[in-house]
């Protein structure tokens, strides 16, 4: 992993793991999730989570080329999606898109993330084949499922409480 990849991981892995607590979305789904569809955030406007933006979308959009699965072949169609100005804007519409649908309801609340990664692809999220199986090796590759657990709030107590008592040393 490169310190890019860190960073973005850190930096996803922290919003997730808190609107994880609100939104019963697991957290190593969402930044899984957030890596493949932005590429590592490198995407054209990098706060991109692949929703395709409907008519009773208001916000932000960004149309672009994307690779779709139709009759199991790859094929290239222009989409527009929801766009986003910050992560932390975008990880909430993320959860809040999964709870709207009847068709996410098993992946909400799921703290198993190979229920919750088969969960999303069965509700066919993305409609490539192997969404599922990508989800799972980015979540496994780079331990994604700690951020399930993680306190995010006790995580940076702790941390502050460290770096005070490094000073104080």
């Amino acid at each position: 992993m490169n310190a890019e990849q860190k960073n973005f991981i850190e930096v996803v892995g922290a919003i997730a793991s808190t609107d994880m607590k609100n939104s019963g979305v697991a957290a190593s789904l969402t930044i899984a999730q957030a890596i493949i569809e932005s590429a590592w955030g490198k995407s054209e406007l990098t706060k991109l989570f692949g929703i395709k933006a409907t008519s009773n979308w208001k916000g932000k959009t960004l149309k672009r080329k994307t690779t779709e699965y139709e009759d199991g072949k790859k094929v290239q169609v222009e989409a527009e999606f929801r766009a986003y100005a910050t992560w932390e804007e975008s990880v909430k519409d993320h959860s809040a898109f999964l709870k709207k649908y009847k068709r996410y309801a098993k992946v909400i609340g799921e703290t198993d993330y190979k229920e919750a990664c088969k969960a999303v692809a069965a509700a066919e999220y993305a409609t490539d084949p192997e969404y599922e199986k990508k989800l799972i090796e980015l979540i496994e590759t780079y331990e994604l499922y700690n951020y399930d657990t993680k306190n995010t709030e006790t995580d940076n107590l702790e941390a502050e409480e460290k770096k005070y008592y490094r000073v104080q040393a």
